[in-house]
């Protein structure tokens, strides 16, 4: 399964005098989700819980402080535990194949990183491995948030079809099944939360 719901893209937004001001553009431009481990902000108490991580971190490369391309709108734990790592010397290569980072903002990160059927990140490369161990993807809070916002959005299915039903007997069975289908599912990502 793909590990985010989509690639974020970073807007092009004037040049402010504090990173901290560019927060409301990243959680926009991030929809709201972590860079690294894809959880919403509301699970961190929104936009006040979420922090902003300097890709190539900022005490190896000051000069970058305030450039919007390097900044990652991220949940405290993704943060503090990429905190400063880096490989190499270079602000502009994160990663040397095996070893580094992927920019959240690029599409290639899906081509390193996955999540299982229960909602835990795997590795897909070596760098997906580095990158697993080194952001402590691997943490059990990461899947439980995953898997409470599936069942959120197995909720809103239920509520879509809810709407659809009618007296025709014909669609009635059909929107039946698929709200059996859709509990029932509900019911497998609530069990396996509280088994972990």
């Amino acid at each position: 399964m793909v590990l985010r719901k989509g690639v974020p893209v970073r807007s092009i937004v004037a040049t402010k005098k504090s990173y901290r001001a560019y927060k409301e553009d990243l959680r926009r431009d991030f929809a709201n989700r972590c860079g690294y481990c894809d959880a919403l902000d509301e699970f961190f108490g929104g936009i006040r819980g979420y922090q902003i991580d300097h890709f190539a971190p900022k005490s190896l490369f000051p000069e970058w402080l305030l450039e919007y391309r390097n900044l990652v709108y991220s949940c405290p734990f993704c943060n503090r535990a990429k905190s400063n790592k880096w490989v190499g010397n270079e602000k502009t290569v994160p990663n040397d194949g095996s070893n580094g980072f992927v920019d959240p903002c690029d599409p290639d990160l899906d081509n390193h990183l996955e999540r299982d059927k229960h909602g835990r990140i795997c590795p897909k490369t070596n760098l997906g491995r580095y990158m697993i161990t080194n952001l402590n993807l691997s943490l059990i809070r990461h899947q439980f948030v995953w898997q409470t916002q599936k069942m959120d959005e197995l909720l809103g299915e239920l509520l879509v079809l809810q709407e659809r039903l009618s007296d025709d007997t014909e669609h009635y069975r059909a929107v039946l099944e698929e709200i059996v289908r859709v509990t029932r599912e509900y019911r497998e990502y609530r069990r396996r939360a509280f088994e972990a």
